[in-house]
């Protein structure tokens, strides 16, 4: 089709965009703002300037400030498919399995390569969300309207994390403002979804500030079928979920400045208030138990030579994370609260400075020292009060060695050391529990190699040693489920991954690029956590002796012809529990629950970019992802069924990308499944957004 028959049909909306005021760019201007890669390692608290997307990039990226390490990175319109959370955004991603407890609003958490999700942690422009409550990070939290890009470390976390844990690290950061403009958002959906968001963008490359606020909320009153808990059940009818609605306000202001002599200075504040239902079982459901969540993130990060060039750099940074929990329930529906209210408060305070320093050009040395405070308060109406505190110190250094321009190493060495104490609860007597632990002879940390035999080619492999201690909740209980257990021991273990990349590109305009990648990974754990009944109506963490985690993933993506693009993912598992002692094995199932054996996702899109300045780019697609049965409970009594989802997404972009809008069907075929709990998933529904930039 010829350049002005393609641009004919965008007429009428040039029009509309000459009464919006909107002026036509160059295409220079058309790439500007788009979502991109980080190419260095950026502070802890705040995003680093990432660097412009080529449009020849390979279809599947990965971190560039860890190129030793299995990664990868989500931006652009992945993450602007209307009626998904964060949790569907990860859920393509190799290696990373979801789980949910029904609607978008509800808890959802992540895992990595079979660890728990108490081992991942998840930040949120760099500061750490996983709470003290149950030491898991609620993906249904954190919103996607600001985030421009997710970075995914599997199996191994950067040195940028506070926590190099057994399951890797997800990062999400925030856009960073970059010139004067204003957006207007709204979106609508199925189940009473809606939405609208609304942001203002002052600034240059130098110096600027965002403040962005969202609205959303839902009714979440799909219709679902209702065995009551039988699955055999001859009695099934259909009914619709109640008490599942929400409300959500989500405030964002962001701040950078560049100062002469190459110093930065970056803040972030992010505050959430969430009110909504909490239906319970379906097969005993709550109709009045109601639950709010408010939660405030403020960080602050300086960024300034500390010599002659860009040899040696400081980076400073402080953050703030307080968030509470506070749980209604006046007619007692829900018996695991075992109260009419239960109020849960933490607070976090973390202090980190790093050092770069080039000892020469082929050798890097960044020395990093983290210091945290945490405190946990638990109130439950006729009950005890119980308390939880914890500081943590955890030094680490990292050190780069380009032993020839296709071969890289990179080691990273870290200390965990903490001081703990609080209040447990036993036969309604408080005790008082203290424990310290910082052991110099057990360092933990990572080896890691690059190598590029041919171009395009890339072998690497990683084996590394960790620790993860126990949360405060795991230690002196949490809201709903455990009792808690002073007496845990830390876990720890140790990991290992081989994989190999490959990506190529055609020199010639429209021409075929692909990029693959393949690993296979393995880990041990000792005195992994598990939970076990300790009575009819609450559970008690233990440590397991030993544990091993089998796996492979695979990836492959392509753009062909300037108009096809292509993904698919593949993950396969075999998480399980070798202990043979039957007093620390109570169980005789090996499997380890919540994991599924095979995940796949797949993506086919067409698209046009049309070469005429009012119509960017138009794309339909459909996604499909796939999870095998897991266990639910420790003795596979309990099987979770397979799922199979099909998605159908549109979008189309115009005027530089200043008028996008979005469309999409969710559960396209309707799959009627439940998830995690046995809490139903939604089915089919239909969703539409639209952004206005001014």
């Amino acid at each position: 089709m010829a350049p002005d028959v393609r641009c004919a049909i965008t007429v009428p909306l040039l029009t509309l965009g000459s009464l919006l005021g909107f002026a036509a760019p160059s295409r220079a201007e058309v790439t500007r703002g788009r979502p991109a890669v980080a190419s260095a390692a950026p502070p802890a608290t705040v995003p680093a300037e990432p660097l412009e997307i080529e449009a020849r990039a390979a279809p599947l990226r990965h971190a560039t400030s860890e190129p030793t390490v299995a990664s990868s990175v989500i931006s652009g319109a992945a993450l602007e498919r209307p009626g998904t959370s964060s949790a569907d955004v990860l859920a393509g991603v190799p290696g990373v399995q979801v789980n949910r407890t029904g609607a978008q609003s509800d808890l959802a958490t992540a895992s990595i390569r079979g660890a728990d999700a108490a081992q991942v942690p998840v930040y949120l422009a760099g500061i750490r969300l996983n709470d003290d409550v149950s030491g898991t990070a609620d993906l249904s939290t954190v919103p996607l309207f600001m985030i421009e890009r997710v970075e995914i470390y599997r199996g191994n976390a950067p040195l940028k994390s506070d926590r190099l844990g057994l399951g890797g690290a997800i990062f999400f950061w925030p856009r960073l403002p970059r010139e004067t403009r204003a957006l207007l958002g709204a979106e609508v959906g199925s189940f009473g979804a809606r939405a609208g968001w609304v942001s203002a963008e002052v600034g240059d490359s130098q110096v600027g500030s965002i403040v962005a606020v969202r609205t959303s909320s839902a009714d979440n009153d799909y219709p679902f079928v209702d065995d009551r808990g039988q699955r055999f059940d001859l009695d099934e009818v259909e009914a619709t979920r109640k008490n599942a609605d929400y409300q959500q306000h989500d405030v964002w202001a962001i701040s950078r400045y560049r100062f002469a002599g190459g110093v930065t200075l970056t803040s972030v504040i992010s505050g959430l208030d969430r009110e909504q239902g909490v239906t319970g079982l379906s097969v005993i459901p709550a109709e009045r138990t109601r639950a709010s969540t408010q939660r405030i993130l403020v960080g602050q990060s300086a960024s300034l030579p500390c010599g002659g060039g860009d040899s040696c750099r400081l980076e400073l940074d402080t953050s703030l994370l307080a968030a509470e929990v506070v749980y209604d329930d006046p007619a007692l529906e829900l018996p695991a609260l075992r109260g009419y209210m239960l109020d849960n408060q933490g607070a976090r305070v973390t202090s980190g400075a790093a050092l770069h320093q080039e000892l020469h050009p082929a050798l890097a040395l960044d020395v990093r020292a983290s210091l945290s405070f945490e405190n946990l308060k638990l109130d439950r109406s006729g009950s005890l009060p119980q308390r939880g505190s914890r500081r943590s110190l955890t030094p680490a250094a990292s050190l780069r060695w380009q032993v020839l321009p296709s071969w890289l190493w990179h080691g990273v060495v870290s200390l965990e050391c903490h001081a703990t104490q609080g209040t447990a609860v036993d036969l309604d007597q408080a005790i008082e529990e203290h424990d310290s632990s910082c052991d110099p002879t057990q360092p933990l940390g990572r080896l890691g190699t690059s190598y590029q035999p041919l171009s395009g080619v890339e072998v690497l492999a990683n084996v590394g040693r960790y620790e993860r201690p126990p949360t405060l909740s795991e230690l002196y209980g949490s809201s709903a489920f455990s009792v808690g257990n002073p007496t845990l021991e830390p876990e720890r273990g140790s990991s290992a991954d081989i994989g190999l990349r490959m990506a190529y590109s055609s020199p010639s305009p429209g021409g075929l690029r692909l990029s693959a990648e393949a690993f296979a990974f393995g880990r041990r754990v000792e005195n992994l956590i598990r939970y076990r009944r300790s009575s009819s109506e609450s559970t008690a963490p233990f440590n397991v002796a030993e544990a091993r985690i089998l796996g492979a993933e695979f990836a492959a993506a392509a753009d062909a012809f300037g108009h096809v693009r292509a993904e698919a993912t593949t993950t396969l598992l075999d998480p399980r529990e070798t202990t043979e002692d039957p007093v620390l094995n109570p169980t005789t199932n090996d499997v380890l629950p919540l994991s599924a054996k095979l995940t796949a996702s797949a993506l086919l899109e067409g698209y046009v970019e049309p070469r005429c300045e009012s119509f960017d780019r138009a794309a339909a697609g459909l996604r499909y992802t796939h999870r095998s049965q897991r266990f639910a409970d420790l003795a596979g009594q309990t099987i979770l069924p397979a799922q199979h989802f099909l998605d159908l997404e549109a979008n189309a972009a115009f005027f530089a990308r200043r008028l996008i809008a979005r469309a999409s069907i969710l559960n396209l075929l309707d799959a009627r499944t439940t998830d995690l709990i046995g809490l139903p998933a939604p089915g089919r529904s239909y969703h539409g957004a639209v952004d206005l930039w001014f």
